[in-house]
């Protein structure tokens, strides 16, 4: 369970990916990371380091993907 916990956002943004576009994708995994550093919050009572990566990762990578496009 905890597998698929770790990799819920990767899997919805292939999801996203085959129903929409890239820019749909990029912003349906940084949604999913959001709710997986919620959800490790109000389970655990500290943040774990894996999400907490994910996300910054995603909204780094994520977030300069428009502006290295142009």
């Amino acid at each position: 369970m905890k597998l698929l916990f770790d990799f819920f956002p990767i899997l919805l943004f292939f999801i996203a990916y085959k129903f929409g576009d890239i820019y749909l994708a990029t912003l349906t995994a940084i949604a999913a990371s959001i709710v997986q550093v919620g959800i490790s919050r109000y389970r655990i009572g500290r943040f774990e380091k894996l999400p907490l990566i994910t996300l910054g990762t995603l909204v780094i990578l994520g977030g300069c993907y428009p502006i290295f496009t142009q």
